[in-house]
């Protein structure tokens, strides 16, 4: 309807127009002689009158029109038939299916909510009590730290009261220790002595064996040494019985070890 009312509103204006450039032709054709001022307000005052006209025309058009709408659209309604029972139970059945989930809806929000709620108070507990369990744990650790610590700081007492006693005896009996280190390394001078002139007899005896099997045969020389195995062979006191690891090692006597003898190959056929 609005589409037909800017129609008959183009409509009207192109036919105000027309009038007025008639007009406008006649006016200029017998004033030829006039000034071209008071044509020019002849004009205007005339197009004005025109427009003016029109404009009145179009409006009460328009009236007329939205009445004859308005009138036809009662009309309409008027003659529009009513809706039959079911249709409205199923209306109303409608509205309160949709009352239902709106209903439904809410009770789901709340119950979410309600959920939410819950799940973050158990959340901020546990929190808590994670926090409190560290705060427990670090105490823990602080408090064995610190014993550790303390019997560390004994310890080292007790070693530093030991070092000092040490200390104090070798002062107070400095004379009498050094006087029996100087008799021990006599001692063990002594001692090493005995071994040397015991080690230097024994060299002796072996380079007199030696020199005396030097024109014996074979089987002299293995009789002498069995009849003087124990002067020969015999390890003396506090000589290792092997020699330290770069040296030659000790000869073995020809009868401790011998070769077995070599037993001739049978020909070939």
């Amino acid at each position: 309807m609005s589409f037909r009312i800017i129609v008959f509103a183009v409509a009207s204006s192109m036919l105000m127009l027309s009038p007025v450039q008639g007009e406008e032709g006649q006016t200029g054709s017998a004033s030829t002689g006039a000034s071209a001022p008071s044509i020019m307000e002849e004009r205007i005052r005339a197009y004005r009158e025109s427009f003016d006209r029109k404009r009145a025309q179009a409006e009460e058009r328009h009236e007329e029109a939205e009445e004859r709408h308005e009138e036809a659209v009662a009309r309409h309604e008027s003659m529009r038939p009513a809706p039959p029972p079911q249709v409205a139970a199923q209306e109303k059945q409608l509205s309160a299916r949709q009352q239902a989930m709106k209903k439904f809806r809410e009770e789901q929000q709340a119950y979410f909510k309600k959920q939410q709620q819950e799940r973050e108070a158990l959340a901020t507990k546990w929190r808590e009590a994670r926090q409190k369990y560290q705060e427990v744990r670090m105490e823990t650790y602080l408090r064995e730290r610190e014993k550790r610590l303390a019997n560390f700081e004994e310890q080292q007492e007790q070693m530093r009261n030991k070092a000092e006693d040490q200390h104090n005896y070798l002062v107070e009996n400095q004379d009498e220790i050094m006087q029996r280190m100087l008799e021990q390394k006599v001692e063990i001078a002594n001692r090493h002595e005995e071994l040397r002139k015991q080690a230097d007899e024994r060299r002796k005896k072996m380079v007199a064996a030696r020199a005396a099997m030097a024109d014996m045969t074979p089987q002299e020389k293995m009789a002498y040494m069995q009849a003087h195995q124990q002067e020969l062979v015999a390890v003396p006191e506090g000589m290792p019985a092997r020699m330290p690891r770069g040296e030659a090692r000790r000869p073995m006597p020809p009868w401790a070890r011998q070769a077995p003898p070599v037993m001739p190959r049978a020909p070939r056929p």
